[in-house]
């Protein structure tokens, strides 16, 4: 319907500047001259319908716009020179006037065909934003200011040929009269009446132009607007469509690769919560009840999951481990492959007594050397195991940090060392315990991971065991949870904001007693 009325404004329009700028056309009868210049523009109309099923709509939809504004502008040239040349053939039309005509078709055609490319564009534009469409960006990029200056540049061309016509004709005009002073002001008149008219019917053109370009960027800035506002707000089932091909077209592809990109992060940030949360299940409760000692576990993760491990199992002879295990690196695989040592772990102890530490350690290793194949990846680990009176000891290290124990009345620190390498590395490694007789009054005894004194901070100084040691030595004949929180508030005052590095995990065991 638009275009029907399109055209037939058209016919109108190029009837008054037929009679404006080609005065052979006044020896005419202004129904012959419409009645032609129709003829043709009705022709050109019905070839319209077929030639847009065929040119326009099967093209991609970020390409019909300038489809429609070729073929409307080639239509209404076709219908131009059509009549220039009936014209010509059955009244005699002079060459000059039918080039004036054609100038006029081209013009008229020009504005025809930027207000229906401007249509189908927002019909494109409606249409994705009813039933989606094409959500990647744009193969073919044209940007807004080469579109902004090739419709300037051909709107002040079209402006300058029709007033350069119109002043031609008029000058014309008034050069072929004899009149007196009174009677030339009254023609100046009547040619600055014309003027004015021909320019206010341009502006109204180039007005109506730029209220359907608005419109339309309009259309996509709300668009793009609501979809933003929905990903902010956590919403992201909503896309953008891509309906140009121009910077509004390439925002929303690429709007679009970052919503599929949150989409999948969200995805992996749920599955890591998830695994973050199974992984919190899988480390013990509470502390047991073992007599005259208190202990006190805890473990940080510096991601959403850890690579370290501490448990307690209990023992066949009625005897307690007390496990710590380092895994390399951090995040999900340090995670998972914590969790198939924790599993192998509690698998070998089942049974066993304190004495067979080294054969846990050496089937766990067996386990994980299967399973870590040559990956690269290994794991540190202390089994420590409490009697059931809490007085010996028995240890194996397989590549950890040795535990350390602190004795408040001699004030001297002890390591509980020993060999034995990580595990996953070496199928065949052996493994060797060792026994301590049992805490001292008011002893402290501390397996932790190295990511406790390997901590830096932000100058590259290292938190280190002899600050370690000082808050062991300050924290002697206190609870096992006061000197887990003495020893990670330490460190966090260490490192003063500066993001920790590694996963932490201590477990501590004091000698109950006299108070410290």
């Amino acid at each position: 319907m638009r275009a029907v009325l399109s055209y037939v404004l058209a016919v109108a329009a190029l009837t008054v500047y037929g009679v404006q700028v080609c005065p052979f056309l006044e020896s005419l009868p202004g129904a012959t001259l419409a009645g032609v210049i129709f003829a043709g523009f009705a022709l050109a109309l019905a070839l319209r319908f077929p030639l847009q099923n065929r040119l326009v709509l099967a093209a991609p939809p970020t390409g019909r716009a300038g489809r429609q504004f070729a073929l409307d502008l080639g239509l209404c040239l076709a219908a131009g020179l059509g009549v220039a040349v009936f014209d010509r053939l059955a009244f005699g039309f002079p060459w000059l006037s039918g080039v004036k005509l054609l100038v006029g078709c081209l013009v008229l055609g020009y504005f025809l065909g930027l207000d229906l490319a401007l249509a189908r564009e927002r019909q494109v534009i409606l249409s994705a934003l009813a039933e989606g469409g094409a959500y990647l960006p744009p193969e073919r990029f044209f940007p807004l200011t080469r579109r902004f200056l090739w419709a300037a540049v051909g709107t002040v061309l079209a402006v300058t040929l029709v007033m350069g016509l119109v002043l031609l004709h008029d000058l014309e005009w008034l050069i072929s009269l004899d009149l007196g002073p009174g009677a030339l002001a009254g023609a100046a008149l009547d040619v600055g009446g014309e003027l004015a008219f021909v320019m206010a019917v341009l502006l109204a053109l180039v007005l109506t132009l730029i209220a359907s370009y608005s419109g339309n960027l309009r259309l996509l800035f709300d668009n793009q607007t609501r979809v933003l506002k929905a990903v902010s707000g956590g919403d992201l089932s909503r896309k953008v469509p891509v309906a140009t091909s121009d910077e509004f077209g390439l925002i929303a592809g690429h709007t679009n690769l970052m919503i599929d990109g949150l989409r999948h992060r969200s995805r992996l940030v749920e599955a890591i919560r998830v695994a973050e949360e199974i992984q919190r299940n899988l480390l013990p409760a509470g502390p047991p009840a073992i007599p005259g000692l208190d202990l006190a576990a805890v473990s940080l993760p510096s991601e959403e999951t850890n690579g370290d491990y501490f448990d307690y199992v209990p023992l066949a002879d009625g005897a307690w481990l007390l496990a710590v295990g380092d895994v390399t690196g951090h995040g999900v695989g340090a995670a998972m492959l914590m969790a198939g040592a924790r599993a192998y772990l509690r698998s070998a102890a089942e049974g066993r007594g304190a004495t067979d530490l080294a054969w846990m350690a050496a089937e766990v290793n067996r386990q994980l050397c299967r399973d870590v194949g040559e990956s690269g990846r290994f794991m540190t680990l202390f089994l420590l195991a409490v009697a059931a009176d809490g007085q010996a000891l028995n240890w194996v290290r397989a590549g950890h940090d040795p535990g350390l124990i602190y004795d408040p009345a001699r004030g001297e620190f002890s390591e509980l060392l020993g060999p034995g390498m990580a595990l996953g590395i070496l199928p065949g490694a052996e493994f060797s315990a060792g026994r301590w007789p049992g805490l001292p009054q008011d002893g402290v005894l501390l397996i932790a991971s190295d990511g406790l004194w390997e901590a830096h901070e932000a100058h590259g100084e290292m938190f280190g065991k002899e600050r370690v040691r000082a808050v062991l030595g300050s924290t002697a004949g206190r609870p096992a949870t006061a000197v887990v929180q003495a020893l990670v508030a330490a460190q966090a005052e260490f490192l003063a904001g500066a993001p920790r590095e590694d996963d932490v995990t201590l477990v501590v065991v004091t000698r109950t007693g006299a108070e410290g």
